[in-house]
């Protein structure tokens, strides 16, 4: 009798020693994100922010800026590309435009680390003289100088710049419509455009990478249901992203007040490593191996670019 409750008291040691000995689970809280930069463009009310695009240890974003409040100014409206580190310190960039209206509305980078950037313009208009008026009408010789027609984005214009931001190459495509591009995908071999036009259809075309653009085609463009969770590989981790608008599975303590985009983070087990809530109208999520998964959200008049890097 004794050897056994001595063996029984042995086996409960150990079973005690193990379970001191067992890793406490990691308890997840919902932390606030903290951007990496705040992006204001020029600061004046007509700057859009459209898109971006990552690079290792770099963030490129693109939009349009209004050219009476930057500097220097090239026209009523101009591009504009700017690239800062993965911890937010400035790095460089670019105006694009003429002495007429200009936007820059989408960025790829190609695998040579080139970066394409998309955009509208208007076509040079010639003026057009007034004829005189007759001088016993115009008793004074008044001067009527010529005037021009409004200015219409009826050029498509891609921009091809170095890693580094140097402007390399300008291509352009005229069309008799006016054009809005929106969308820029990279192909193997060439860029595929797609866009709307003035009279409410959209278009697709293509262009090679020496500029060589296909005519515009009708193109149909089915609504896309947004899913209420999107996912986002990154490497053997996992991201997902979604409004939350009460409780988190797995987040006791987090209870939303207003609903709030968050970002969650699971490893190759599934496991929750970590939980971020974010300000704003998220638009933009690019996983950057060797930077973190990179997060755009719009602010209203400021746009916020966060880099949420994987936690081990």
């Amino acid at each position: 009798m004794k050897l056994k409750a001595v063996a029984v008291f042995s086996l409960l040691l150990i079973t005690f020693q193990n379970a001191s000995a067992a890793p406490i689970p990691k308890v997840i809280k919902v932390v606030s994100a903290k951007p990496i930069a705040t992006v204001f463009l020029s600061g004046a009310a007509g700057d859009q922010f459209f898109g971006a695009t990552t690079a290792p240890g770099s963030i490129v974003y693109v939009g349009t800026v209004e050219s009476a409040t930057a500097t220097p100014a090239l026209g009523k409206s101009d591009g504009y590309v700017a690239a800062i580190s993965s911890t937010g310190v400035f790095q460089w960039e670019v105006r694009l435009g003429t002495a007429l209206d200009d936007i820059a509305t989408a960025i790829v980078r190609d695998k040579a680390g080139n970066y394409w950037v998309m955009g509208a313009s208007s076509q040079p208009i010639a003026p057009t003289a007034i004829a005189p008026v007759e001088s016993t009408l115009n008793p004074d010789s008044a001067t009527v100088e010529t005037t021009t027609a409004p200015a219409t984005f009826n050029r498509l214009i891609l921009w091809k710049l170095s890693s580094s931001g140097t402007l390399l190459s300008t291509f352009q495509y005229d069309s008799t419509q006016e054009l809005y591009p929106k969308v820029l995908t990279l192909g193997s071999t060439s860029l595929s455009i797609t866009g709307d036009l003035a009279d409410g259809t959209s278009f697709s075309m293509q262009s090679n990478f020496e500029g060589i653009f296909t005519e515009l085609a009708p193109l149909t463009i089915k609504l896309a249901v947004v899913p209420a969770i999107t996912v986002i590989n990154a490497g053997s981790y996992t991201f997902k992203s979604f409004i939350s608008k009460t409780t988190i599975i797995g987040i006791p303590s987090w209870k939303a007040k207003t609903p709030t985009p968050v970002v969650l983070e699971y490893n190759k087990a599934k496991t929750l490593k970590a939980a971020f809530a974010l300000k704003g109208n998220v638009t933009h999520r690019i996983w950057q191996a060797g930077t973190g998964l990179v997060v755009i959200s719009d602010l209203g008049r400021s746009t916020a670019i966060y880099n949420l890097v994987l936690v081990p």
